[in-house]
C-alpha cells in the first residue's frame, strides 16, 4: 500500500476539481499573510543568492521573495499541475514534482535557502527524518521552516485529517547533529513557528 505521505501527495496533486474554479487565484492572493512578512524577514537576517521553495503551490511566497529580492535565483517545486501552470502564468520558476523525488536527485549544496510554507505538514513521520537529512545536503546556507510545529517535549501529532501533521522539527534536526532556532508565527490556522537552521 501508498505510505501516508503518499496518499497525502496523490490527494494533493490530483486537487482540482473539489476546489472549484480559481482555487489558485485564491492561494495566489494570500501574499499579504503575516507569516510571509516573518520569512521574509528571516530571509533578510543571513547572505544567500539562490532559493528553492518546496510544495510552492502558485507561487505566493516565491513571488514575495522575488520582489523583495530581485537579483536572487528562485525556484519552486509543486506536484500539482494546475497549480504549477498558475505559478508560471506569473514569471515563476516552478516545475512539476513532488519533494520526495525531486530532493534524491538533487545534487548535494545546489540551492543556498531551501524554503518551506507549510509543505512539511504532510510528510509523515517515518518519512520526514530523511526528509530533513536530504534537505540539508541539498542546502547549502540554511533551511527556512514556515510550518504547524509542537511545542518542545510535545509529541508529534496528527493535526487534521489529510493527514497533516505537526513535528517537532528542532528535535528531529537535532538528532541529525543540525541547530536550529525556533520563533513563534502569527497564528494563521494551524501555522504557528518558523524555524531557521543554518547549515
Amino acid at each position: 500500500g501508498m505510505s501516508a505521505t503518499q496518499t497525502a501527495t496523490q490527494k494533493w496533486s490530483q486537487q482540482d476539481k473539489s476546489f472549484g474554479p480559481g482555487w489558485t487565484d485564491h492561494y495566489w492572493r494570500t501574499q499579504a499573510l503575516g507569516s510571509r512578512d516573518y520569512v521574509i524577514k528571516a530571509l533578510h537576517s543571513f547572505p544567500w543568492q539562490t532559493l528553492v521553495e518546496l510544495g510552492c503551490n502558485a507561487g505566493p511566497m516565491l513571488a514575495r521573495v522575488k520582489a523583495e529580492f530581485p537579483e536572487a535565483e528562485l525556484g519552486g517545486i509543486e506536484c500539482n499541475e494546475v497549480a504549477v501552470k498558475a505559478a508560471q502564468k506569473q514569471g515563476l520558476n516552478v516545475v512539476v514534482n513532488d519533494l520526495m523525488t525531486w530532493l534524491p536527485s538533487c545534487p548535494p549544496s545546489e540551492w543556498d535557502v531551501i524554503l518551506t510554507h507549510y509543505t512539511l505538514a504532510y510528510i509523515s513521520p517515518e518519512d520526514l527524518p530523511a526528509v530533513l537529512w536530504r534537505m540539508a545536503q541539498v542546502g547549502k546556507i540554511a533551511l527556512v521552516l514556515a510550518e504547524p510545529m509542537v511545542a518542545p517535549g510535545e509529541p508529534e501529532c496528527l493535526t487534521y485529517g489529510y493527514p497533516e501533521w505537526r513535528h517537532n522539527y528542532q528535535r528531529i534536526l537535532g538528532t541529525l547533529g543540525i541547530k536550529s532556532e525556533v520563533s513563534d508565527l502569527p497564528r494563521e490556522e494551524r501555522l504557528n513557528r518558523l524555524l531557521i537552521a543554518h547549515l
